[in-house]
């Protein structure tokens, strides 16, 4: 027997992922895959393969590194493998040579 959540999880990738990429599935995408908390603290657009991500403030943009590799997971089994390349993750307070080190 498969647990409640699982199965869950299971209808919702079948239901999202053959829908045509657009900017409402992106989005739909990333506040499933952050929360809500996180997702009213950022703003994202996709530029080709990369999800940029501008935050609120640095403290936010840590929380987002720290918790890349589950973020991506889930990214890519609700939108397919792939169409994330990678998060590019911005703050107010960050240099463009920090956003550099931070891909």
């Amino acid at each position: 027997m498969e647990p409640l959540q699982a199965g869950v999880a299971s209808a919702l990738h079948s239901l999202i992922r053959p829908q045509p990429l657009s900017p409402a599935k992106v989005a739909f995408a990333w506040r499933v895959s952050v929360g809500e908390r996180l997702a009213g603290v950022s703003a994202i657009r996709l530029a080709g393969r990369t999800l940029v991500v501008d935050v609120a403030d640095e403290r936010w943009a840590r929380e987002i590194r720290r918790a890349r590799p589950l973020i991506e997971g889930r990214l890519g089994a609700l939108l397919g493998d792939g169409v994330v390349g990678r998060l590019q993750i911005r703050s107010p307070g960050s240099s463009s040579d920090e956003r550099r080190r931070h891909r």
